[in-house]
C-alpha cells in the first residue's frame, strides 16, 4: 500500500505583511473600508514568494517600496472548518522621520482602502483586534531583540 505524501483537501491561505516602524517606534498601519485597520500586506498569489506579496501590498497601499528578506511573526488562524490561513509578518525595517512624515496612501491605491496612521504598540488594541495586536506586538518584540527568520524560496535567501 502506497501513502499519499502531498496533502489533500483545502489549500492554506497565505497572507504577507510588512512591520513598517518610524524611528519613535509607532507601526504604520492601513485602514480599509470593510475590514479596518491592518499592516499593510496582500495575499500571496500563484508563483509568488512571500516576500514578493508584502512588497507588493505595502507598495500598493503606503506607495513605499523596500525589499523585505525577514520573517518575524507567523500567525496560524482559522476561516471556516475547512480553511487554514497563515500571515507572516516580514520586516520592513524603519523608516526616517523625515520618510515617516511622507507616508500617505498614493494615488493609485486599491479604493478599499481609506488612510494611513501610525500606530504607537501600547495602543493597537485600539485599532485592531485581539489576536491582530498579539501578532503585531510578537513582530515588533522579534525586533527588539534580533529574533526575526531569514526568508527563503526553495531553500535559497531572498536576495
Amino acid at each position: 500500500m502506497t501513502r499519499n505524501v502531498f496533502p489533500t483537501g483545502p489549500s492554506p491561505q497565505v497572507e504577507a505583511v510588512a512591520l513598517v516602524r518610524d524611528v519613535e517606534g509607532a507601526v504604520l498601519m492601513v485602514a480599509a473600508d470593510k475590514r479596518g485597520w491592518t499592516l499593510p500586506g496582500a495575499w500571496v498569489r500563484a508563483g509568488e514568494s512571500v516576500a514578493e506579496a508584502a512588497e507588493r501590498g505595502l507598495r500598493q497601499e503606503t506607495g513605499l517600496t523596500r525589499r523585505l528578506r525577514h520573517v518575524l511573526a507567523v500567525d496560524h488562524t482559522f476561516g471556516d472548518d475547512t480553511t487554514a490561513s497563515f500571515t507572516l509578518v516580514c520586516d520592513a525595517g524603519t523608516l526616517t522621520a523625515d520618510e515617516a512624515a511622507k507616508v500617505a496612501l498614493p494615488d493609485d491605491a486599491p479604493a478599499a482602502l481609506v488612510a494611513v496612521t501610525w500606530v504607537p504598540p501600547q495602543r493597537l488594541r485600539e485599532y485592531v483586534l485581539a489576536h491582530q495586536a498579539g501578532r503585531i506586538s510578537e513582530a515588533v518584540h522579534a525586533v527588539r531583540t534580533g529574533r526575526g527568520l531569514r526568508l527563503l524560496v526553495r531553500g535559497r535567501r531572498v536576495s
